[in-house]
């Protein structure tokens, strides 16, 4: 790289290229949104958000909460904390072999939500690379899509003519196919044509650049990658045009901060060398030379680069409430933090040095996201903790592997079949497979961790008790068929009689062939409504149930209520007579199933606030399901241990809440005068409407009286609750489930089932409470 290319860059730091990147867009309109959280909504999948668009895909699919500030947007920008560990992009095996990989990031984003397109979002792209950042202007190259018969796209020779009127020479422009120029987030979702900057850092002008730009080239880095959304990837492969077109641009921070420092790679700017600073300060070991393979003698510089970008990775987890368990995400944290440890051996590290590097990075990142800083010490402890954990179950692994190694007929290499023996216990002590895979990598021992799995995976579907359930197919509306009645002028559905209990009589509408003018009976059918008193599905609290009725005589089943945009579809058995379009029905909600599930929901509230209170920590939500018979409550805390004696006291309290009959008052605010009460419980990843429901359990709100005196509970909540906590009748803890780290899930009774568990434990809920570590 010409390193005088950018001497006049040098002085950005990385903190400063962020902040002149929100500034540049929020010059020209755009609304700064803070990054989501790394811990998918529950819609997204088993891995981490990796892509900067993740928490606007309700705007691309058309899907946002009606009157929401998202539904509301425009234009936005934002750095979004990303993390690629599993998954489509997945750089887990690159990290630290090479320059360039890591498992966490920063995108640098903008967006444009059927606002502007192509042209503006490239004037603005080239502008800020240009005229802020100054890198010159005839080091760029940009690529187009260049499209592709199969699906029948052309090339997008649009945006091939906007580079050149902005003034990029043509044999600067060029055309690559679509695992280039063409975007999605995996096998189905929003998609579409991309265009790309990049940087040429020296080649010669009289080189073939697209030829090296389509063999990757180490000479030519891509800078930007502007996505320009108008296409939904169905089930099937095929493309279907998105209600709006939209832009989605991402630049990732760690590349351009290396450009603008004038830096080889990624490691080598301001954003690591802090962190390598104190790992040899710590270890006292050799700098860090940036060395590669062979020529990266005993591992050394590769150790910094896996230690440094795991301390990244892990404090940015753990900043959203993930810690080291046995199950999905918390497995990964534990697989990253192992992986951590491991490494540190080839640099003499000793205990605590991942925790020491905790307190660089919230240094270096608590500004762009504030959640680091608040926590770091728990984070600490959670990884001293671990450390500890790892190092005992380690040396035991190590001589089951190695009696293992001494059966076998293969030196160095290790069997599917041997794993599992030795993950079961036969040669000593159980293990997982982490350890097992870690273990086997130290010492240089060849084992297909993705074989184990796999292997694992056939003898489950195998077992006779595996049992596959699938639900029969139900009416359903996608954001086609939303936006299709919309057109047609259908209004929404009113479900805000939801909150009453009486029953009411409303006019069907037409959906104009996504339903039969006429339902028969035995049939299922999707009913709108123009008003409903049924509660559809959403926040863990199952649907509504009941019947519906027509003075015609038509008689139906209410099976199941979602709510998809702005309607409410009520999926209907018609057990007799005939039901038309235009004819009314009167609603009969079962209220003992409604009153059981606010029982239950109104009781999570309360378990949220106990565990607050008895943990003295942090608690992330991380699920829940009420339903009539019971309710289910998963979190995550930086706390490794939860007692059975503090288990015993979040319960007391829960009924202490219940024995002090507090009346639990609904109000309705401003997103915008309450999301900043000091007392205020959310969920980080919902989207709430401009005006949001309010659950107070004690006393009411008041958001200009004085918060010292006792509150049970205040939470955002749109589900159903009782009028007072006395109607709950009682609680009983059933089920505690959770590792000393992880995710930690408790079931719970209420009303006459708690009762009749305690007489039948002589009022004794520790004889019946099941704790699984």
């Amino acid at each position: 790289m010409n390193h005088t290319l950018f001497s006049q860059c040098r002085r950005l730091s990385s903190k400063k290229i962020r902040s002149q990147f929100l500034d540049f867009f929020r010059s020209h309109d755009h609304v700064f949104v803070p990054s989501s959280s790394v811990v998918p909504s529950k819609d997204d999948g088993s891995y981490f958000v990796n892509a900067g668009m993740n928490q606007f895909k309700p705007i691309f699919l058309g899907t946002t909460e009606p009157g929401s500030d998202m539904a509301q947007l425009k234009r936005a920008v934002n750095s979004q904390k990303c993390i690629r560990v599993g998954g489509k992009h997945n750089d887990l095996k690159d990290v630290g072999r090479d320059l360039t990989h890591h498992t966490f990031f920063e995108m640098l984003g903008s967006w444009s939500f059927g606002d502007y397109f192509k042209r503006e979002a490239c004037v603005m792209a080239w502008q800020l690379l240009t005229e802020v950042y100054k890198i010159p202007a005839d080091q760029l190259l940009v690529t187009y899509f260049g499209g592709n018969t199969e699906l029948g796209l052309e090339p997008d020779e649009e945006c091939r003519e906007i580079w050149l009127s902005i003034g990029v020479p043509g044999n600067r422009v060029f055309p690559l196919g679509m695992k280039d120029n063409f975007w999605d987030m995996g096998d189905c979702g929003p998609c579409g044509p991309c265009t790309e900057i990049h940087l040429n850092r020296g080649l010669d002008a009289s080189a073939n650049l697209h030829e090296r730009l389509m063999a990757g080239d180490p000479g030519i880095t891509e800078l930007w990658n502007l996505v320009f959304m108008q296409f939904n990837r169905e089930l099937d492969g095929s493309l279907r045009a998105l209600p709006a077109c939209h832009v989605d641009t991402g630049m990732g921070l760690e590349r351009l901060a290396a450009v603008l420092q004038g830096v080889s790679s990624n490691y080598d700017t301001d954003l690591f060398r802090p962190i390598f600073e104190v790992i040899q300060q710590v270890c006292d070991c050799p700098p860090y030379g940036g060395a590669t393979g062979s020529d990266d003698k005993h591992s050394i510089d590769t150790a910094y680069r896996i230690i440094a970008d795991h301390s990244r990775m892990l404090t940015v987890a753990m900043g959203d409430g993930l810690v080291p368990g046995r199950k999905g995400l918390d497995a990964r944290v534990r697989h990253i933090m192992y992986r951590a440890f491991m490494h540190g051996f080839a640099l003499n590290a000793p205990r605590g040095l991942l925790a020491d590097l905790v307190p660089v990075v919230v240094d270096s990142l608590g500004e762009a996201f504030p959640e680091l800083v608040a926590v770091p010490h728990q984070m600490q402890d959670v990884i001293i903790t671990t450390e500890q954990r790892y190092s005992e179950q380690m040396k035991e692994t190590e001589k089951s592997m190695k009696k293992a190694l001494k059966a076998s007929s293969v030196p160095h290499q290790l069997s599917t079949q041997e794993a599992e023996r030795i993950v079961k216990g036969f040669y000593g002590s159980t293990t997982n497979a982490d350890l097992l895979s870690l273990c086997a990598e130290s010492m240089g021992v060849q084992f297909d961790v993705d074989a184990f799995h796999n292997h694992g995976l056939q003898q489950v579907r195998r077992s006779p008790t595996s049992v596959r359930s699938l639900a029969k197919e139900r009416p359903a509306l996608n954001q086609y068929e939303v936006e299709y009645l919309l057109q047609r002028g259908v209004p929404p559905t009113d479900d805000t009689f939801k909150y009453s209990t009486f029953n009411s009589d409303h006019p069907i509408l037409n959906c104009d062939g996504k339903f039969a003018e006429c339902g028969k009976e035995g049939e299922v059918v999707g009913v709108i409504l123009d008003r409903s008193a049924f509660y559809s599905e959403g926040g863990g609290q199952v649907a509504d149930q009941g019947e519906m009725t027509t003075v015609q005589g038509c008689r139906m089943q209410v099976l199941d209520v979602q709510k998809t945009g702005v309607f409410v579809l009520h999926t209907c058995r018609l057990l007799r007579g005939s039901l038309s379009v235009g004819e009314s029905v009167i609603m009969h909600i079962d209220q003992d199933l409604r009153h059981k599930s606010a029982c239950n929901h109104t009781a999570t509230h309360l378990l949220n606030f106990a565990l607050r209170k008895v943990l003295d920590c942090d608690v992330w939500q991380a699920g829940s399901s009420v339903n009539p018979e019971r309710l289910v409550f998963e979190f995550r805390s930086l706390k490794t241990q939860i007692s059975a004696d503090e288990i015993e006291r979040i319960s007391d309290e829960v009924n202490k809440c219940i024995n002090a009959h507090s009346e639990v008052y609904r109000s309705t605010v401003a997103l915008r005068d309450i999301e900043a009460h000091p007392h205020l419980v959310k969920l980080d990843q919902e989207v709430y409407p401009n005006q949001v429901a309010v659950i107070s359990v004690g006393r009411p709100l008041d958001l200009n009286a004085d918060e010292s005196s006792e509150r049970y509970s205040l939470e955002l909540c749109g589900g159903t609750h009782v009028q007072n906590t006395a109607d709950i009748g009682g609680f009983v803890i059933s089920y505690f489930h959770g590792s000393g780290q992880g995710t930690k899930k408790v079931t719970a009774l209420t009303g006459a089932s708690a009762k009749r568990v305690s007489v039948c434990h002589h009022d004794s809920w520790s004889l019946i409470l099941f704790i699984e570590g």
